[in-house]
């Protein structure tokens, strides 16, 4: 498979860790990677553990006060009652019967009474706040795996993409024998996605690495592009995919209308010497240094070979 680490005009990094962003930032307007993005969250709440002792504080406390509540009221009725029966008979009539001691048990009471209310308001708070902690946290262990997994996949593309590489350079020297390609029905149509890219996008660079001149006669005009070692007719294209599927050969060469006319169908080691088939390898392996570094084209051979 032809593999390739993704290359963009524009590298965004995030501002916290330096990693590579750019998918991400380029339509969501990130800053940060989402590894640190979580984990800023994360260190800017409480501890888990401190919110979940303080929810059982709450729940222990709350369990308690239902029952200090009624001993209260217990208390508050008898003494009352008390109160009154030793009480002035006008304090009877009137019903006044009070004094500090029963004024101290009704603050106790409306005390008890606002801290269940206070403590019932912040269970209710904190458990709304322990949800979001924990959701905070799994989507922090969620992007942490999610970046290994991440960088363990970047780092088997760049090998691939390198073993690609140095098996596309080292195909410089294979000979063209059609059973070692894979070659489909659409490679011998002329003018397909794999011919026009050569032509219409990397003409120009195809023309600077041949030196803007024709390999056979070093002419430097009426120049154009001929599949080199095998022919449109045998399901050659200007880039051949190994039937492995691992890598690729050029078999791109500019020469004039001239020569390209009289060499016809006839094989390149039958028309071409020694020293001009060494030019063409060197020549192809300056386009190699560019088409290794072109996303698109890379993209393209891949699509080809599916």
């Amino acid at each position: 498979m032809f593999m390739s680490a993704d290359q963009t005009d524009h590298k965004i990094s995030c501002r916290t860790c330096g990693a590579d962003i750019t998918a991400h930032a380029r339509y969501n307007r990130w800053t940060q990677c989402s590894v640190c993005y979580w984990k800023n969250r994360l260190d800017h709440q409480k501890p888990i553990a401190d919110l979940l002792g303080r929810r059982s504080d709450i729940r222990a406390r709350l369990a308690a006060l239902p029952a200090e509540i009624a001993a209260m009221r217990s208390t508050i009725e008898e003494y009352t009652a008390e109160l009154k029966a030793n009480a002035a008979w006008w304090q009877k009539l009137l019903g006044a019967a009070r004094d500090h001691v029963l004024d101290g048990h009704w603050q106790r009471s409306f005390a008890l009474q606002n801290e269940l209310r206070e403590l019932e308001g912040e269970q209710s708070r904190l458990q709304m706040t322990v949800e979001t902690a924990k959701k905070t946290k799994k989507r922090f262990l969620a992007a942490q795996i999610a970046q290994n997994a991440a960088e363990v996949r970047n780092r088997l593309l760049a090998q691939e993409h390198e073993s690609f590489c140095s098996e596309t350079l080292a195909n410089l020297e294979r000979e063209f024998e059609r059973t070692q390609f894979y070659i489909q029905p659409r490679d011998y149509k002329r003018g397909n996605a794999i011919d026009n890219y050569f032509r219409k996008t990397l003409s120009e660079a195809v023309l600077k690495a041949f030196g803007q001149s024709c390999v056979f006669c070093g002419e430097r005009h009426n120049l154009t592009f001929d599949h080199y070692g095998l022919p449109k007719n045998e399901g050659g294209n200007f880039v051949l995919i190994l039937a492995d599927k691992r890598s690729v050969r050029l078999n791109i060469v500019v020469l004039c209308r001239g020569c390209n006319g009289a060499k016809g169908q006839r094989p390149h080691l039958f028309y071409f010497g020694a020293a001009q088939r060494e030019q063409a390898t060197a020549c192809q392996k300056a386009l190699l240094d560019i088409l290794l570094c072109d996303q698109k084209f890379l993209t393209l051979v891949k699509k080809w070979s599916l």
